[in-house]
């Protein structure tokens, strides 16, 4: 099972994630998958992502693909 979390900058900023600082800068009405930069932990953990999606700037997608064997 694969597992996205999809993050969206809802804005016409460009943003960055202060305590997650492996994630890049997020410019305007961009999307990318947390996980690639940044551990379920991190992000759990991140108070600056917690007040971006709170404030309705950032908004976040979880996502699970099943990956099926042949």
């Amino acid at each position: 099972m694969a597992e996205s979390w999809w993050i969206t900058n809802k804005t016409r900023k460009t943003i960055v994630i202060g305590d997650l600082p492996r994630v890049p800068e997020l410019g305007p009405n961009k999307k990318i998958d947390l996980l690639v930069y940044a551990s379920k932990e991190e992000i759990g953990q991140s108070s600056v992502l917690s007040g971006l999606i709170q404030s309705g700037t950032f908004s976040l997608q979880k996502v699970s693909d099943v990956i099926r064997g042949t």
